[in-house]
């Protein structure tokens, strides 16, 4: 795991919400609002072997990291995507733990709410 990459990089999350604090902090909401459901399908889609599935769901949560600050959590998820995308199985199984750790210390942010 990448350790070198913030949980939460506030100064990203204003630039990429072009330099609102109301925006960076409504789209972080938005996020944590989304994680639990988005954690919930990629378990579910990895449990069930779904490589198709799991890529829908790894590629709609990469797409919601964008422009939110969560600079692990969206380097995560995009290797997964990568992955899937070349068909690579035997780096899948590692790659959603990853990418399920990452969604866990996003939302204990929840408590703290950085933004």
């Amino acid at each position: 795991m990448n350790s070198t990459l913030a949980v939460y990089d506030r100064t990203l999350a204003l630039e990429q919400a072009g330099g609102s604090p109301d925006l960076a902090h409504d789209l972080f909401t938005m996020l944590l609002q989304e994680l639990p459901v988005s954690r919930a399908l990629l378990q579910d889609a990895f449990g069930l072997r779904d490589s198709a599935a799991l890529l829908r769901h790894a590629h709609k949560l990469h797409g919601s990291t964008l422009y939110t600050g969560v600079s692990a959590l969206r380097a995560a998820v995009a290797e997964l995507e990568l992955h899937l995308k070349r068909a690579e199985a035997e780096s899948v199984p590692t790659l959603v733990e990853r990418v399920l750790h990452e969604i866990d210390r996003v939302l204990a942010l929840e408590q703290t709410c950085p933004v």
